[in-house]
């Protein structure tokens, strides 16, 4: 009857619900604790990297570059040209 009450007892006690894990050793709670760990720094990483995609200044500078290649290439008029270019800004 020993730790029944929490269902850390029995077949289907603790260790089995956490894919033998935490089966009471130490390595295999650190593991535990280091896959959490790991988690939570990729979700940051990743976090990280979306915020800074859509405020860094390559996006514009890709943009007008795109815009000025139209310009020479003759795909738009010098009014297009400039309202982009202010547009982008």
């Amino acid at each position: 009857m020993r730790g029944l009450y929490w269902g850390f007892g029995g077949p289907g006690g603790y260790a089995n619900r956490l894919c033998g894990f935490a089966d009471g050793s130490w390595y295999g709670s650190w593991f535990m604790v280091a896959m959490m760990v790991l988690g939570v720094a990729l979700v940051v990483v990743l976090a990280i990297g979306i915020f800074r995609r859509g405020h860094n200044g390559s996006t514009y500078s890709e943009a007008l570059e795109i815009v000025k290649r139209r310009y020479a290439n003759g795909e738009i008029d010098k009014d297009t040209f400039d309202r982009l270019r202010k547009d982008l800004r």
